[in-house]
């Protein structure tokens, strides 16, 4: 084969270190792993449910292209959704269909800033957020967290010293730290937005997946806010669907973006969470959801306090305990590995490194394991 001349963007291409991770488990069968957060099998609609719903689609549109924006009757559904489980009320020309969350993440860099500008995040923050952000070329700033969300007198001071053209959230159930943003903070941070003309966008992956006290997302103290929603977590990842809900002047720039990108989201996967949304399943569905993973959240608290010297604050919702330690987590991983269990080390969630975090994943092994 010829060498290839590749450009300097696929030079600078570095791949993503739980992705390596995986990788890894999957040649070690023997190794329980606690590093992805996948959601647990167990959780996704049954064979029977799927060919139900299959019975009800119109191939003839479901197998065919659809418009970049999404399935009028899908978006229709999220609004429903959003409308009746949060409260988010948002008009129909606010929301794009997007391939998972994720798309999101990979697109907004692109049209909110330029190579060069300062974009504000959590630290520590989602992993597969700050990849897309570091591609895009902007310069990223950390903003930390406190036990009640972001550190609001940090980023106003932040604001004030630097053009912030974007600030990346988890407020409910954080990835990595399991941390939540009290209602009070969300209600200063919507007014904080407006003040300072500040663009929030917020990612809400977890916030259905609640264990106690439960929280309004951002979006329901402002409509300016950029909300990023998945089917991934309360329904099944392999259909790869998410929504935004945005201003519509950004949802326009988003979908001219991804016109180039995917063209649209699979036609098949939107009528088919379409209709699980539409018959009022997903409701229930995500209660048992909740009752399956709260008594695994449990039981790993319970094994941190009897065997690990270490701090962290159990998690309200969500898939992971943020574990702080005495000790290099990147140093002492292959010896964890060798033991049988993987784990992320905490370094991967930060701008600026530190390495005596871990993050552990409760969902998806078995209680045994």
């Amino acid at each position: 084969m010829q060498e290839v001349l590749f450009s300097e963007y696929a030079e600078a291409l570095q791949p993503s270190p739980i992705r390596e991770i995986l990788q890894v488990i999957r040649e070690k069968p023997n190794v329980i792993s606690l590093a992805g957060g996948l959601p647990n099998p167990t959780t996704f609609p049954n064979k029977e449910e799927i060919l139900k719903l299959i019975e009800e689609i119109d191939v003839s549109f479901a197998l065919q292209y659809g418009t970049t924006r999404g399935v009028r009757y899908f978006r229709e559904q999220v609004l429903n959704f959003l409308e009746k489980f949060y409260g988010i009320k948002a008009n129909l020309d606010e929301v794009i269909i997007i391939n998972g969350a994720q798309q999101g993440l990979n697109i907004l860099p692109k049209i909110l800033a330029n190579p060069g500008d300062y974009v504000a995040v959590e630290g520590p923050t989602y992993l597969g957020a700050l990849i897309p952000f570091e591609r895009a070329g902007v310069k990223l700033i950390e903003v930390p967290l406190e036990e009640d969300g972001v550190n609001l007198d940090y980023l106003e001071n932040l604001v004030k010293k630097h053009e912030i053209k974007f600030f990346y959230t988890i407020p409910t159930y954080q990835n990595p730290s399991g941390i939540s943003m009290s209602e009070e903070k969300r209600k200063e941070l919507a007014t904080f937005a407006d003040e300072y003309n500040l663009i929030i966008v917020e990612d809400d992956p977890y916030g259905a997946l609640s264990y106690g006290k439960e929280y309004k997302p951002l979006k329901y103290y402002s409509r300016n806010i950029i909300y990023l929603g998945t089917a991934s977590k309360i329904f099944a990842p392999g259909p790869r669907v998410g929504w935004m809900v945005a201003p519509r002047e950004i949802v326009d720039k988003v979908e001219l973006e991804k016109q180039g990108e995917d063209l649209c989201t699979s036609t098949l996967s939107q009528y088919l969470i379409g209709k699980y949304f539409e018959s009022g399943r997903i409701y229930s569905h995500i209660g048992e959801i909740k009752k399956f993973y709260k008594p695994r959240r449990d039981l790993m608290n319970e094994l941190l306090e009897d065997y690990v010297d270490a701090e962290w604050v159990t998690p309200e919702g969500g898939m992971f305990f943020w574990i702080k330690t005495k000790k290099n987590t990147r140093e002492i991983f292959n010896e964890a590995i060798r033991k049988g269990v993987a784990y992320v080390p905490g370094d991967a969630f930060f701008v600026n490194k530190k390495y005596n975090y871990m993050r552990l994943n409760f969902t998806y092994a078995s209680e045994k394991e």
